[in-house]
């Protein structure tokens, strides 16, 4: 969203000379202006900012470029070598400008996208870029990092924690039977034939280029999954934004898929696989959704989600 232009020092310990290949026709000198700022949950968090550079090129003519930067410590979460090798593979992503490696970070600078997510006739665009991702099977680990995880006994105890927050507002949740009834689909889930997948496959993390492609972006939690894990997360809302129904939406995913090189699949035979997909991504969603009231209408949704799963699935919810 734009706001009133005020300057700001160049952040993440950056330098002019780190910027400078992202600016054509620079020389020397230059100002950072904060000319944007970010809506949403936390604003996109402070480890990233938007900046527009403004600096005289060689012709003393005034230039100016809004860039996105990104300072990543943790080294699983780091960015920079994903980018040109899914750029490479066909898969659209933001243009990566510019890296820059310090002791204990990376700092990335991309391109600015105008426009963040989707409009409702854009559903197949979305699906599209989930396929051509979710395509990809043989890749490099040691690129694609799986973040380590939680022991699954303590996650299982945070997942519990949740669901017993849960049962005054929603009387259809059944703590005991529910934490049983997940600990089960995670085994099946775990078996799942697997693909690269975003993490965090959602509407915020796609834009739209100058040049109106839509294109991936923040690609810390990109990894080795079950190969439905993203379709899975954003099937429903896609549904309820779009009034397509979820079958339809999954049949158009299943056909990108094929053309992007995955394994030809319909409907009837995948949907299972689906659902347990969902199963699990929406019951490990819970510990975080049920930490603040903030997140209200979102547990709203995961619970209806959840039972509606768990009754198509026939999966038994009473306690053993």
């Amino acid at each position: 969203m734009p706001v009133p232009a005020r300057p700001v020092p160049l952040p993440f310990a950056l330098t002019w000379t780190d910027v400078a290949s992202c600016l054509p026709g620079f020389t020397s000198g230059g100002s950072a202006w904060l000319t944007y700022t970010k809506q949403g949950l936390h604003q996109g968090g402070p480890g990233n900012a938007l900046l527009t550079l403004r600096y005289r090129d060689a012709h003393d003519h005034p230039q100016q470029r809004t860039l996105f930067v990104k300072e990543i410590r943790d080294p699983h979460l780091r960015e920079a070598a994903r980018y040109p090798y899914l750029a490479d593979r066909g898969v659209p992503v933001a243009r990566l400008l510019a890296t820059v490696d310090h002791a204990d970070a990376e700092v990335i600078m991309l391109e600015f996208l105008p426009t963040i997510g989707i409009g409702r006739d854009e559903a197949d665009d979305m699906l599209t870029l989930a396929a051509m991702l979710n395509a990809l099977t043989d890749i490099p680990q040691e690129l694609f990092i799986t973040q380590p995880g939680m022991p699954q006994d303590e996650f299982d105890t945070l997942v519990a924690e949740a669901l017993a927050r849960l049962t005054d507002s929603y009387p259809a949740v059944q703590p005991t039977g529910w934490l049983d009834a997940y600990r089960r689909a995670v085994e099946s889930y775990h078996g799942l034939p697997r693909a690269l997948t975003h993490g965090e496959f959602a509407p915020q993390q796609l834009g739209r280029t100058h040049g109106g492609q839509l294109v991936l972006f923040d690609l810390a939690t990109a990894a080795e999954r079950p190969r439905f894990a993203d379709v899975a997360n954003v099937l429903r809302p896609l549904s309820g934004y779009t009034g397509r129904s979820e079958p339809d939406l999954f049949a158009t995913y299943l056909h990108l898929l094929e053309i992007s090189g995955g394994k030809k699949l319909d409907v009837p035979s995948a949907w299972p696989e689906l659902l347990l997909t969902r199963l699990v991504v929406m019951f490990e969603s819970l510990p975080w959704l049920t930490s603040d009231d903030e997140h209200e209408p979102s547990a709203r949704g995961v619970v209806h989600t959840i039972a509606d799963d768990l009754a198509t699935l026939n999966i038994d919810v009473h306690a053993r």
